[in-house]
C-alpha cells in the first residue's frame, strides 16, 4: 500500500487519507501480532498464560474493529468513479479486500479468545 500511495500523495489529499489510515492500522496489527507470536514462541510460560488473559480478548476485538473500519473506508473511497481511472486501482482494491479478510480472521480470533478466557 505504501508503494502505491507514494506517487501522488502531494496531488490527491482526498485519497491519501483513507490510504494512510489503512496503512497505519495494518502496520499496527502486524507489529502487535508479531510481538505476541514472538513472545509466545520464545517463552513457554507466556505461551501457556497469554491466551487466557483479557489482553487477547481486547486486542483481537480492537484489531478487528480498526481493520474493518479502515478496509471499509478504503473501499468506499475506491468506489467513487474518479478513482477507477487510477492506474493503481486494482492493487488498492485487493489490499482493501485482504484487509476485510484479515479483519474476519481477527473476529474469529476474538471469538476463540473469549471462549478460552471464559473457561477460567
Amino acid at each position: 500500500m505504501g508503494y502505491y500511495m507514494g506517487n501522488y500523495a502531494r496531488y490527491n489529499l482526498r485519497m491519501f487519507r483513507p490510504e494512510l489510515f489503512f496503512l497505519l492500522i495494518s502496520v499496527f496489527a502486524l507489529i502487535t501480532t508479531a510481538c505476541v507470536i514472538i513472545s509466545m514462541v520464545l517463552s513457554i510460560g507466556t505461551a501457556s498464560i497469554l491466551p487466557r488473559t483479557f489482553f487477547e480478548v481486547v486486542y483481537h476485538f480492537i484489531a478487528f474493529l480498526l481493520l474493518c473500519a479502515a478496509s471499509i473506508t478504503l473501499l468506499v473511497v475506491l468506489t467513487d468513479n474518479r478513482y477507477r481511472r487510477d492506474p493503481n486501482y486494482e492493487p488498492k482494491l485487493a489490499a482493501a479486500a485482504m484487509g476485510l479478510i484479515n479483519s474476519f480472521l481477527y473476529l474469529c480470533s476474538f471469538i476463540m479468545a473469549v471462549r478460552s478466557w471464559r473457561v477460567l
